[in-house]
């Protein structure tokens, strides 16, 4: 079931039409990658009481998941209570890693992805000048809450996917040591193939989030399947004839919200510096019952504000650089939509 407001119509057609009646005295042209940022920026300011009110529970269970991801499973990957034992290493790493994916992923997908779904709905019903009803939103966000989990999924795997592959390279290198010994120029040969491998998977990684960077928009706008929408964002992120991909307003827009993170890092740091919150937080925790609930709670807070106010403006940044892509590659031009929102500097 799509959103009401989208539901008989594209709503990218729909603007089209709407705009080829009222809009002709625009002139077309391409907006620079500078341009998109900026706009998402303002229509982030207009929205973000709407988006931070909404992301406030699935933005919790992000941080949970992430909070496991960091503070446990990643930990426990580069530790062992196996001694020198590889074998038993090897267990211990796959069954760390299974749990940290089984435990930490379901709950950094769920709350994310609908977080993102619901940012994404709010942002492309303002920029297509529709009334923003958070409660269709929220609604249209859990009917598409599975295709949603599933297009994030598939992005971090296929993202994944080199790193993992040499993480294996290098573990069947271990093995092979235990074997062969450690000096042997085969174990030598496999252990520069898995490092290798490592940087590469890196740059995979870093490729694969820009042109899938699309993704889940397209998945909840344009209602399709996991496949479908990574192959879409694909093809809207190329470049085409004269037109520059959209790679440059998404590396941009991942810039801008770095700045936004050091920014609220920094600001996290003195501010504990110069009132001691720290130090007042273990001391309250310790008064209070489930005292280490409490104080990982306060430790967390920088964070889950950062994931608070950072995760919708990924998603509306990336709702922005859908429409300029799609309005752009079907012979219309996103300075229309501007208008139409009347975002002001």
């Amino acid at each position: 079931m799509r959103l009401s407001t989208i539901d008989r119509h594209d709503p990218i057609e729909r603007y089209l039409k709407r705009s080829a009646r009222l809009e002709k005295q625009y002139r077309l042209r391409v907006m620079s990658p500078a341009e998109i940022v900026d706009l998402s920026i303002k229509v982030y300011q207009r929205m973000a009481a709407v988006f931070i009110r909404e992301s406030l529970i699935p933005a919790f269970l992000a941080l949970i998941g992430l909070a496991f991801v960091v503070e446990w499973t990643l930990p426990s990957l580069t530790e062992t209570r196996s001694g020198s034992d590889f074998t038993a290493q090897i267990v211990e790493f796959c069954f760390n890693l299974v749990l940290g994916l089984a435990v930490g992923g379901p709950l950094i997908l769920m709350g994310g992805g609908y977080l993102v779904a619901t940012v994404v709905i709010l942002s492309a019903e303002y920029l297509t000048g529709n009334p923003v009803d958070p409660k269709i939103a929220r609604d249209h966000a859990r009917n598409v809450w599975k295709q949603t989990i599933a297009t994030s999924g598939l992005i971090l795997f296929r993202s994944l996917s080199g790193i993992l592959a040499s993480v294996a390279v290098m573990a069947i290198g271990g093995w092979l040591s235990t074997l062969v010994g450690d000096r042997d120029g085969g174990v030598y040969a496999v252990a520069i193939i898995g490092i290798f491998g490592m940087v590469l998977g890196g740059i995979w990684f870093l490729s694969c989030m820009v042109r899938y960077a699309l993704a889940i928009p397209v998945s909840v706008l344009e209602n399709v399947p996991a496949k479908v929408a990574l192959r879409r964002s694909a093809e809207l992120q190329k470049g085409q004839s004269r037109l520059m991909s959209g790679a440059t307003a998404t590396w941009n827009l991942v810039g801008t919200v770095l700045l936004g993170a050091l920014l609220i890092a920094t600001g996290a740091g003195i501010a504990e510096s110069v009132t001691g919150a720290g130090q007042w937080v273990n001391q309250i925790s310790e008064l209070l019952p489930f005292g280490p609930v409490w104080r990982l709670a306060g430790e967390l807070l920088p964070s889950f504000i950062a994931v608070l106010l950072l995760l919708p403006a990924v998603a509306c940044g990336i709702t922005v650089i859908y429409f300029e892509r799609r309005v752009r590659l079907e012979g219309f031009d996103i300075d229309a939509l501007a208008s139409h929102v009347s975002v002001s500097p």
